[in-house]
C-alpha cells in the first residue's frame, strides 16, 4: 500500500513550489522516521488481516521486505517530531482509496491516521476514486 500525504510534490514536479513545498513537514527525515515508527505493523497485520499477511519494512521498494522495518516506539516518534520543530505535531491530509487489490485500504488508513494521532499528529482522511496513473 502506497500512501499519498496531501502536499507532497517533488521539486522535479513542475507544481513544486519552493515558497510552499521546501516548508512541508515530510522533508525533514525526522518526521518521516517518526511518522514511520509510531505504526504497529503487526498489530495491523493481526487485526485487519487476521495474521495472514506480513509487515511491510519502508520503503517497500525492495525484495527483502524485513530490510526497512523498524521498531514500533512512539516515545522515540514523539521525541522526533519534537526535535524537527513540531513538539504539538502538525495537521495533514491524507489519501485513501479502495484498492482491488488490497480493499482493506481504508481500514489500513484509518489504523494508520490512529497511530499518528497517538504521537500528536492530526491526518485528515480524504477518501477518493482509485485511478492509476499512466
Amino acid at each position: 500500500m502506497n500512501l499519498g500525504l496531501g502536499g507532497m510534490i517533488i521539486p522535479a514536479d513542475k507544481r513544486y513550489d519552493v515558497a510552499v513545498h521546501n516548508m512541508d513537514p515530510w522533508n525533514d527525515p525526522r518526521v518521516r522516521k517518526a511518522m514511520a515508527i509510531s505504526i504497529d505493523r503487526q498489530a495491523i497485520v493481526n487485526a485487519i488481516f487476521n495474521g495472514y499477511a506480513e509487515p511491510v519494512g519502508v520503503p517497500v521498494i525492495t525484495a527483502d521486505i524485513s530490510k526497512y522495518q523498524y521498531p514500533f516506539d512512539q516515545a522515540a516518534a514523539r521525541q522526533l517530531l519534537k526535535e524537527a520543530g513540531y513538539p504539538d505535531g502538525f495537521s495533514f491530509r491524507v489519501i485513501s482509496y479502495i484498492f482491488a487489490q488490497v480493499p482493506q485500504t481504508p481500514q489500513i488508513m484509518e489504523a494508520l491516521a490512529g497511530y499518528w494521532q497517538q504521537i500528536g499528529l492530526d491526518p485528515k482522511i480524504t477518501m477518493m476514486d482509485f485511478c492509476r496513473l499512466q
